[in-house]
Order: structure tokens, then C-alpha cells, then sequence
């Protein structure tokens, strides 16, 4: 009688195990849609054009090409290159919209940004304080800052002519119009 039950039980084991392995598998769909197909395409010849431009660079590199000849080729490769990720654009190019039919937030911002690069690129105005900074270390520096946080050094110069302070990179005295004496104090 106990073998039996241990038939049994060997033989629900085994089929709880095997079970997996006997099902019918459905087999997906291999079929690619023709967007797909022609997607993929694109992506293999903007690689293979990334792979020629890099393979271009390295024989420049060696000097196996003229810098006339390696200017030539590498602006063909990259209107080649531009051309592809311009056909990927078209292809790939989605419009979702919100469940009610309105645009998504994302569509007004992206038509904010293209009505602004229609307006012919009008770059943002810059505020008045300059960025300064260290022209030892170039570590950024605050606008009150007198000595570089990182290396010490002295960020302000004096003017020979009038004792006004000077900024680094100032090559004339603001206030007096004298010429800056080169990396001196």
C-alpha cells in the first residue's frame, strides 16, 4: 500500500513538472508591419554611416588622408547621416493626444518651442552680471568673491593707474582706461 502512495505521488510530481513542457506553445507573430521594416532599414544605415564617418576620422588620424579630402568625405557622410535621421523623424513621428481628444500638455509646449524657433531663433535676453570665473584654476566664482574658493588665488587685480579693481580677462581699467598689466597685481 505505501508504494502505491508513493507511485502516486511520484507520478503527480512528475507531471506537475513536466506539465510546462507539454503545453502547445502559440506562436507570436513574426510578421513585421511595413513602418517596421522600413524603421529598422533606416536604423541600419544610419549605423553603418555613423561607422563610416568614425572609420573616416581613425585613416585622418593615421594620415592616410589629406585634410581637403577628409573635410570632403566627412561633410558627404554627414549630409548622408542627416538625411537618414530626417526620414526617421518622418516615419517615427507621433501625435498623442489626451483621452478626450484635446493635446497633451507635451503638444502645447512643443508648439510653444515651434512657434518660437519660427520667430528666427531670437536667443533669450542674458542678464547683466557676467560669470566670473578663477583664471588659475577656473573654478566658478561669486560675483563678491575675492579669492577663489578652491586654489586661494586672487580673483581682483588692482589698476596701476588709479587702484580700481580689475576683473580677470580685463585687458583696460574700467574706470580710468589704462592698460591692464599682464598677470599682474
Amino acid at each position: 500500500m505505501m508504494y502505491v502512495v508513493a507511485a502516486i505521488i511520484a507520478v503527480a510530481a512528475f507531471a506537475l513538472v513536466a506539465y510546462p513542457l507539454f503545453q502547445r506553445k502559440e506562436e507570436p507573430e513574426l510578421a513585421l508591419q511595413p513602418l517596421d521594416i522600413e524603421v529598422d532599414d533606416l536604423h541600419s544605415r544610419r549605423e553603418a554611416v555613423y561607422s563610416a564617418i568614425k572609420e573616416l576620422d581613425f585613416e585622418y588620424q593615421l594620415g592616410n588622408l589629406s585634410q581637403d579630402d577628409y573635410q570632403d568625405l566627412r561633410n558627404q557622410y554627414r549630409q548622408k547621416a542627416a538625411s537618414v535621421l530626417k526620414e526617421i523623424d518622418e516615419l517615427t513621428q507621433v501625435t498623442p493626444q489626451s483621452p478626450d481628444g484635446r493635446p497633451t500638455r507635451e503638444d502645447e509646449i512643443e508648439e510653444v518651442v515651434r512657434s518660437l524657433r519660427a520667430k528666427g531663433g531670437q536667443k533669450p535676453a542674458r542678464s547683466k552680471a557676467k560669470a566670473r570665473f578663477c583664471s588659475q584654476c577656473g573654478a566658478p566664482a561669486g560675483q563678491v568673491d575675492h579669492f577663489c574658493a578652491s586654489c586661494g588665488s586672487a580673483l581682483t587685480r588692482a589698476c596701476g593707474g588709479c587702484g580700481a579693481g580689475l576683473e580677470p580677462g580685463d585687458s583696460f581699467c574700467p574706470v580710468c582706461g589704462a592698460r591692464a598689466a599682464k598677470g599682474g597685481k
